[in-house]
């Protein structure tokens, strides 16, 4: 027996920046009957009227960016998927993040406080690499991570991935 889609988790659906965000459509699963579209629509937590996006996202499209978003600001993006077998809401609430922070977040769980003292000290270590350090590597990024509930507390530890590309790039 087929049942409707299945929301992605929290934790693996949304990457941060300061002005937009990377929705991950490939978390969400099918219940056994193929997804055949998403509508999205977001707004601002604090605002009535919801922001839709007008075209269908094709099932297919492993992920999609809401842009022009407002720094330091809570969001709820509300995702429809649509299949023959039924329809699923899934809701998501998020922060932007501030505008110093120009590196991406994704929201995954971080496992106890040794972890995130540890990043939080390598990337301190990364931060003070001289200019030319940063000139000769192009290419490393440093990648922010958080557990959902530290972000909406504020917090945000961060771990340096040499060489890891952002989501959204």
């Amino acid at each position: 027996m087929f049942a409707a889609p299945m929301p992605a988790p929290q934790n693996s659906f949304v990457t941060l920046n300061s002005t937009f965000v990377v929705l991950h459509l490939v978390g969400w699963q099918s219940g056994g009957c193929p997804i055949l579209h998403f509508n999205i629509q977001y707004k601002a937590k604090y605002q009535n009227q919801w922001i839709s996006i007008p075209d269908r996202i094709p099932a297919n499209r492993e992920k999609t960016i809401l842009g022009q978003l407002t720094p330091d600001r809570e969001y709820i993006v509300m995702v429809t998927a649509h299949s023959e077998a039924g329809v699923t809401q899934g809701e998501y609430k998020f922060r932007t993040l501030p505008l110093q922070y120009s590196s991406e977040i994704s929201l995954e769980p971080i496992s106890d406080r040794e972890h995130f003292s540890s990043c939080l000290s390598e990337t301190r270590e990364r931060a003070a690499l001289p200019p030319e350090h940063h000139a000769a590597h192009p290419g490393r990024r440093l990648v922010r991570r958080a557990h959902h509930s530290r972000l909406q507390r504020g917090r945000v530890s961060q771990e340096a991935h040499p060489g890891q590309e952002g989501a959204a790039r």
